[in-house]
């Protein structure tokens, strides 16, 4: 005997299936492009990480101690000599401890280069800090490309400058 309602039920049943199956494969998908996304993301962080590393030692490991070094003016009225340094390759950072001679007045100062990747991967963090006095004279945040036009001999003296005007 011939049962429509039959038919109907075995039609909506197999509907059901394939949705179900639709539903099972774009899950799927969805989960093998989520995957490729991830590990896309890892690829291009590691490659940016790379890229901060190598502008770190490039312009501030070989480009600021050469320039600190040469730093060697000796005058009547003025005398930079670097006293210790340390570098950390991670957290990356560079520490700086000079002495200044100021018309026949030493001050101790340090220079704090700190660059964390995941702050910024463009750019450090400079600050000069009084040694006896314990205040930072200055701190700023600068970025890899204009690195390069700091002069840092004209900033530091102008830090301790300013800091000398005050006190």
């Amino acid at each position: 005997m011939f049962n429509p309602t039959s038919i109907i039920l075995k039609m909506g049943i197999k509907m059901k299936i394939m949705k179900l199956n639709d539903y099972v494969e774009n899950k799927r998908v969805t989960q093998v492009e989520d995957q490729i996304d991830y590990q896309n993301n890892l690829l291009s962080q590691k490659f940016e990480l790379i890229d901060f590393e190598k502008n770190f030692k490039n312009l501030v490991v070989n480009g600021l101690i050469s320039e600190l070094q040469s730093i060697s003016k000796t005058s009547n009225d003025f005398d930079f000599k670097i006293l210790n340094k340390e570098i950390n390759d991670y957290p990356y950072k560079y520490k700086c401890e000079f002495n200044i001679w100021i018309e026949l007045q030493a001050a101790q100062y340090y220079l704090y280069v700190d660059a964390d990747p995941n702050k910024s991967l463009n750019s450090i963090w400079i600050s000069v800090e009084s040694s006896g006095y314990q205040r930072k004279l200055d701190e700023k945040e600068i970025e890899f490309e204009n690195l390069i036009q700091l002069n840092f001999e004209e900033y530091l003296i102008d830090c301790v400058l300013e800091f000398e005007k005050y006190n």
